[in-house]
């Protein structure tokens, strides 16, 4: 069976947004805020077949902790800890920690952090299935322009081991710059972007280059109420071998506060993969609903 590229969802869904990294809410000077997610996710064709009788839906369950302390004015750091175990008995459970620093400040915004996971399902390397260590160092900068401008930067750098074969060891890197636009207040706020890297593998023929461009609008129509949703046009294209994707994706997300401590959390995502390689084709995508409780 032909299985290509897996759908990263853990990954896609802590970096999708930043509405979604830290604690809900803000906390004053000195104090700090806490919350645990509990998270179930279903996933369609996860293993990412090519034909129809091949394809495989299984579910997984997450539960994360995130820590958040405000010990300047505008700056707070955060910390991460998550397990996910899948239905499928083949997939072991995959732990993950995150540690940074963020700024939300009125002008000037950043976030920096270093994010472990362990035993993750990938398909990144190889087309096949494989459990993976990665590391990734990433960070993010924005801008306000005359209050209704904010011009972004981001980039990370991610390192990929796999214990069963170092063939497919791997480091990656990307940067990217956005651009949203402010001026119809909070509750509504348009934005696009774009973000290119390269992945290098131990086995060359598996480098890649990406390219990715996206449109997204953030939407809150009620204070309780938060709505994203974003395009991506992806393209990737290998550097030692005749092989070119597209990997169009769309993305959405909600937030509703039910109530001061309790918050759901709704997103989805849908990849359709069109390869130069014959017979190469697939959609999957993935559904997770949890609830947040606050500290």
């Amino acid at each position: 069976m032909k299985r290509p590229f897996v759908f990263a969802a853990a990954a896609t869904l802590l970096l999708a947004t930043a509405a979604i990294a830290q604690p809900a809410g803000t906390s004053k000077l000195g104090e700090s805020r806490s919350d645990v997610r509990l998270e179930l996710y279903r996933f369609n064709n996860f293993f990412q077949a090519t034909t129809s009788g091949l394809k495989q839906d299984i579910n997984a369950l997450g539960l994360e902790y995130r820590y958040a302390k405000r010990f300047r004015v505008e700056d707070e750091i955060f910390a991460h800890a998550s397990v996910r175990g899948f239905s499928q008995s083949r997939i072991s459970n995959s732990y993950g920690a995150r540690v940074g620093l963020n700024h939300p400040g009125t002008v000037h915004q950043y976030r920096v952090y270093v994010d472990e996971r362990l035993n993750a399902p990938s398909f990144d390397v190889g087309n096949t299935y494989g459990q993976a260590d990665t590391t990734t160092l990433a960070g993010e900068y924005s801008y306000r322009l005359m209050k209704i401008w904010q011009l972004g930067v981001e980039g990370d750098f991610q390192r990929q081991t796999f214990d069963e074969n170092s063939n497919r060891n791997n480091t990656a890197s990307d940067v990217g710059a956005s651009v949203r636009y402010r001026g119809f207040g909070y509750k509504f706020v348009p934005g696009v972007g774009v973000r290119t890297g390269n992945r290098s593998v131990n086995l060359s023929t598996e480098n890649y280059h990406e390219d990715d461009w996206w449109v997204q609008a953030e939407y809150i129509p009620r204070p309780w109420l938060y709505l994203s949703g974003r395009y991506s046009g992806r393209t990737r294209n290998y550097s030692n071998v005749d092989r070119n994707e597209d990997r169009p994706q769309i993305t959405f997300i909600a937030s509703i506060k039910s109530s001061p401590r309790l918050t759901w959390l709704i997103y989805f995502a849908r990849e359709d993969v069109s390869s130069s390689r014959k017979n190469a084709d697939f959609q999957d995508s993935m559904l997770l609903i949890g609830p947040q409780f606050r500290f």
